[in-house]
C-alpha cells in the first residue's frame, strides 16, 4: 500500500476527544495488568491492597453522601456549586459531559 492510497474522514474527533480516548485506553490496560500485579505480589498483599482501597472508596463516598445532604445538593454540579462555587458547578457539568459522550 502506498502513501498515497491512504485517506482519512474528516469528522473525526477533536484534541480533547483524542485525549479522553487515549486517557480511557491507559486506564484499561492498567486494569488488564492488575491481575498480573496480584500474581507477582502474593495472596496476602493483594487482598491487604484491595480491602484498603475499598474501604477508602466507601469512606470518600460516604463523605460526599453526607456533604450533599448537608449542602442539599443532589447532584455533582450543585455539590461543587456549593463548595467551589461556579468554578466546581462548571467542573461537575463537564464531568457529565465526559461521563454521558
Amino acid at each position: 500500500m502506498t502513501r498515497s492510497s491512504i485517506t482519512f474522514e474528516s469528522g473525526g474527533s477533536s484534541l480533547f476527544g483524542a485525549i479522553v480516548n487515549f486517557t480511557n485506553c491507559v486506564i484499561g490496560a492498567g486494569i488488564i495488568g492488575t491481575g498480573g500485579a496480584i500474581a507477582q505480589s502474593g495472596y496476602a498483599v493483594s487482598v491487604l491492597t484491595i480491602t484498603i482501597c475499598a474501604v477508602v472508596t466507601k469512606y470518600s463516598l460516604d463523605l460526599l453522601i453526607r456533604l450533599g445532604e448537608e449542602l442539599n445538593a443532589g447532584d455533582y454540579e450543585a455539590l461543587g456549586l456549593s463548595v467551589y462555587g461556579r468554578r466546581g458547578k462548571l467542573a461537575g457539568e463537564l464531568r457529565h459531559k465526559l461521563r454521558n459522550n
